[in-house]
């Protein structure tokens, strides 16, 4: 027994008769050209080709649901809409019925890309606390045929149109398909999210694929359906695309594996492994903030990281104004490169503030650190700043760093000068009169700007002549050489002749104002924009010294890109009974990333204390990468020693 069932509108359909003792839901979610009866019959209308419904029987710890969304494949079937609306619809329609306890999606073909971005608006949505509430319970997904390798969603849309026949195909895709056939780079972030939400949660996935054709072509081939997840090994079925949803016979293969599968993961998150019991201890982590006292060049350059807890896992993310700013396309102004080690940014690692409580009535001494990693995955965020010219010896230079872990292709700089040194911001105003192709940025970029001086009025290679003359003893200027001779001016001479030079520019300066446009070398396409206000001399003042860059300390490193490994640290902290103690982590990575991680803490006896599933996301800024020496992985003070590696 089923309830009833409508075409068009998103539902979600009981399976079955209610159960009051469930302690899973399992929610059926159909593909293209489905619903939530007939993709589960094989197409055929009566009960006892629908699998769902013994299924129900079988697993009495489990309510089971179907849910239906409008995905026709034609125009001719009926309404469709894309995929971000089609989860967000489902999203609403599950909260009204479950979402307190353990959930586990099985999705035919595209129900597996709906099941995804439904996870995905569910992390994005701070609103909608029902949604938030809902993803986190999500603990396993079962795909079937689902295509999740982006770069084949358009064969797979003209196969399964194809497969569907001549009316499909006469009658044009709607948004569903159109939304396979992009290949766009939505889907393709979204598999990457998938992946990190994965080893996050520690989401369990079952895939089963098929091996047979459906009128004489694999829809979704072996390639296309594995989405890409470590240590989730994808099942080759003799089934074609549509027999993979059913109808299934008890004890085959695909609904065994499924009965099991719910089982097990319903099971875990029942009752999960508390390893705190064991040794009675208590522990608190938080980040610690920079100390900006004695930071002198704007909040906005400060980088700062906040901690967030929800029920399933720590966020630790940064925050740093110049790159919001930059994010938004500007107005960016030069910065201060000098300070050591020579970054424009007070900035450093995270730190860790472990906090721990002993709660037994014995001494604890706490002898390891374990920090388990699921997967560390670099952050390719684009990043540039203008180097401030504080000692005046770059005339006629702009020089950009490159201070994201991305390259920079295409660069161009369209801006108008004005006179002088202005540090109000100008407006920035098109048309612009000037324009340079400055090509790809890779660290660094030293910008020839003086054509666009010389069209606004400056006669350079005069210029140039008066700024490189040299003080005869009898007071006279003697100019280089030219065309055989060498000129020699007095001083009131130099003077009137430097005034005809500068032109407008009496104050050897001027401020440039307008955009820079570039595109990140992984996405070519995708154009964006900052602006900017610098300013650059006309030529160079007194060299000063440059202060030699320090080194820096820090206790653990991990790596910028890996997955499933370990890093362990010894150390030696006595807890008495009833002690606290508190103890900070220095977590150093050789770039910006990302890691999905946990924190273990051992004592002697072997007892371990561990965390919540941690999100970590890591600033490093590109310019002091030189800095990062694997011979600075350690303090230069005694410690236990450094950390060791240990891959699984």
């Amino acid at each position: 027994m089923t309830e009833k069932r409508t075409a068009a509108a998103t539902e979600l359909h009981l399976v079955g008769e209610g159960k009051p003792t469930a302690t899973t839901d399992v929610v059926f979610i159909h593909g293209i050209g489905g619903d939530s009866f007939t993709t589960w019959t094989g197409g055929a209308t009566d009960n006892d080709r629908f699998w769902p419904l013994w299924l129900d029987a079988a697993i009495p710890e489990a309510q089971i649901w179907t849910a239906h969304y409008p995905a026709q494949l034609s125009r001719w079937f009926g309404p469709s809409f894309p995929l971000i609306q089609g989860s967000i619809a489902l999203l609403d329609r599950l909260t009204q019925r479950i979402g307190s306890r353990p959930i586990v999606f099985v999705c035919h073909s595209l129900g597996g890309l709906i099941a995804k971005q439904a996870l995905r608006v569910s992390s994005d949505s701070p609103a909608r606390e029902d949604f938030r509430r809902l993803g986190e319970n999500v603990v396993g997904i079962v795909f079937l045929g689902t295509p999740h390798q982006g770069a084949f969603l358009a064969s797979v849309a003209r196969r399964l149109a194809s497969a569907l026949g001549p009316v499909a195909r006469l009658s044009g895709f709607t948004e569903s398909t159109t939304e396979l056939a992009k290949e766009n780079a939505h889907l393709e972030n979204l598999g990457d999210w998938f992946r990190s939400i994965v080893a996050r949660r520690r989401l369990q996935v079952l895939v089963y694929t098929e091996n047979l054709p459906t009128k004489g072509t694999v829809i979704v081939d072996n390639h296309s359906a594995n989405p890409g997840l470590v240590d989730v090994q994808s099942i080759p079925m003799a089934l074609n695309h549509f027999q993979l949803a059913g109808p299934r016979l008890r004890g085959d293969q695909i609904s065994e594996g499924i009965i099991k599968f719910v089982r097990g993961v319903a099971s875990q998150r029942a009752s999960p492994t508390k390893l705190v019991r064991s040794t009675a201890l208590e522990m608190e982590i938080g980040v610690l903030q920079a100390d900006a006292s004695q930071w002198k060049h704007g909040a906005d350059n400060v980088l700062q990281y906040s901690l967030r807890r929800s029920e399933s896992e720590i966020k630790i993310s940064y925050e740093l104004g110049y790159l919001n700013t930059f994010r938004a396309g500007g107005l960016i102004y030069p910065m201060n490169y000098l300070l050591p080690p020579r970054c424009p940014f007070l900035w450093d690692y995270p730190t860790l503030d472990l906090k721990f409580v002993n709660n037994a009535d014995r001494t604890v001494f706490l002898s390891e650190i374990v920090i388990d990693v699921d997967e560390s995955k670099p952050i390719r965020e684009p990043l540039f700043a203008i180097r401030r010219d504080v000692q005046g010896r770059h005339a006629g230079i702009l020089i950009l760093i490159n201070e994201g872990w991305v390259e920079l292709r295409d660069l161009e700089l369209h801006f108008n000068i004005t006179p002088g040194l202005i540090t109000d911001a100008i407006p920035v105003l098109r048309p612009y009169k000037h324009s340079i192709d400055a090509g790809h940025l890779v660290d660094r970029l030293e910008i020839d700007v003086t054509p666009a001086f010389a069209n606004d009025g400056i006669d350079i290679s005069d210029l140039l002549l008066l700024t490189n003359g040299e003080w005869a003893d009898d007071g006279q200027l003697e100019l280089p050489e030219v065309e055989g001779s060498r000129e020699r001016l007095s001083r009131d001479e130099l003077r009137r002749r430097q005034e005809k030079a500068l032109g407008p520019f009496k104050e050897w300066v001027g401020t440039l104002a307008g955009e820079a446009c570039y595109a990140p070398v992984a996405a070519p396409d995708e154009r964006r924009s900052v602006k900017f206000q610098t300013f650059v001399y006309l030529a160079n003042r007194n060299l000063l010294g440059i202060p030699r860059p320090i080194t820096f300390q820090y206790q653990i490193a991990l790596e910028a890109d890996g997955r499933s490994y370990n890093k362990v640290l010894p150390i030696s902290q006595e807890l008495k009974a009833g002690d606290t103690d508190r103890f900070t982590l220095k977590i150093a990575i050789p770039q910006s990333s990302s890691h999905c991680l946990r924190l273990k803490v051992r004592d002697v006896s072997g007892h371990e204390l561990q965390s919540m599933p941690i999100a970590l996301e890591c600033f490093v800024p590109r310019s002091v990468r030189t800095s990062l020496h694997p011979t600075h992985a350690t303090s230069t003070e005694p410690r236990a020693g450094p950390a060791s590696e240990v891959r699984s």
